[in-house]
């Protein structure tokens, strides 16, 4: 009852501030730019005086805005897709054991649509679900992601080169981050800046920015040495690199300028291999070196491939001074 009576008091209270609106502005002078003389009035015709008179008043509005509608996340579909041409199925190996960790069905463009893992039971459920648009280039300029805490939609925008300009990424329909991205003349990444939201007040979390212009370059355009600045000018990292003749990258060496006693390690040094027609690298040798040299740790990915260029198997070894674990993927293909 209370609820019922406030409403009719707050729609009276509208009407009684209408009427005075409509009286006020029929008794206040409208100035010098916006009068209406006598002789414009009265070319008026008395039929359309009498048509103006007739017309009916617009219905008001008098409903009152309710609270927002609270976000209901899609429930997890574990449907195959139509436009699902592939099924990949990854197996893990670790020591003696062999278990399926991922089945992936993937659209023409070779990206997941539904995604499955296995949960405690071993049992394969349906942990992703996915949606794209494409351009004619066949990189995808949206991206829809559910999983089952989150929805992620994410935008990207591409230059006439077709590389990124910028990006932003919704969560449960509200902004969770957003880049921006510039290159040089020759395509290398100069600057990405990213702002972080707090996706319940909107608020600018954080803003990291990867400053990228202090660069070297050899004669055919591949970066040599970034020095990489923090936000007050002093310097942060320095990498450098080296290419084969294809222009494919072979080393890469990154030194924190600003090392920090605290630091685990200081210098990462990484090298790649290629086989002939395929971008991706058969092997990736990462090792993380302490201040005073000696190795903190050592990671080494090998892949191989099929005919069409598809990774068939990916052998992660990881070690430090005490530890060291082995652990094969294998990628089975078949169409659907």
């Amino acid at each position: 009852m209370n609820n019922n009576r406030t409403n009719r008091q707050r729609i009276a209270a509208l009407l009684l501030s209408l009427a005075c609106i409509l009286c006020t502005a029929g008794c206040t002078d409208k100035g010098p730019d916006s009068a209406i003389s006598s002789a414009e009035t009265s070319g008026k015709s008395s039929e359309a005086s009498a048509a103006e008179e007739s017309e009916e008043s617009p219905d008001l509005d008098l409903s009152f805005p309710g609270e927002e509608e609270p976000f209901e996340l899609p429930e997890l579909s574990d449907e195959i897709p139509a436009e699902a041409v592939t099924k990949v199925t990854i197996s893990e190996t670790t020591g003696d054991e062999t278990r399926i960790v991922r089945v992936e069905y993937n659209d023409e463009h070779d990206h997941p649509l539904l995604l499955m893992e296995p949960d405690s039971d071993n049992v394969l459920k349906a942990a992703r679900n996915y949606r794209y648009k494409y351009n004619d280039n066949g990189d995808y300029t949206y991206e829809w992601e559910l999983s089952e805490s989150s929805l992620n939609e994410t935008t990207t925008e591409y230059d006439s080169e077709n590389r990124y300009t910028a990006m932003k990424c919704t969560k449960n329909g509200k902004l969770s981050w957003e880049s921006r991205y510039e290159y040089d003349k020759y395509g290398n990444l100069l600057l990405n800046e990213s702002t972080y939201y707090d996706d319940t007040t909107g608020e600018i979390m954080s803003v990291f920015t990867d400053d990228f212009s202090d660069c070297d370059y050899d004669s055919e355009g591949n970066l040599i040495t970034a020095r990489e600045h923090k936000s007050d000018g002093s310097l942060s990292k320095t990498y450098s690199y080296t290419y084969n003749s294809e222009g494919q990258r072979l080393t890469e060496k990154a030194v924190k300028e600003d090392f920090d006693p605290d630091d685990d390690y200081q210098t990462t040094e990484r090298k790649y291999e290629y086989v002939p027609d395929n971008k991706l690298p058969s092997l990736e040798e990462t090792v993380k070196y302490k201040k005073d040299g000696s190795i903190y740790s050592t990671v080494i990915i090998e892949r191989e491939f099929d005919d069409s260029g598809r990774v068939t198997q990916a052998t992660k070894t990881y070690k430090d001074s005490s530890t060291q674990n082995v652990i094969k993927q294998t990628y089975e293909y078949e169409a659907l």
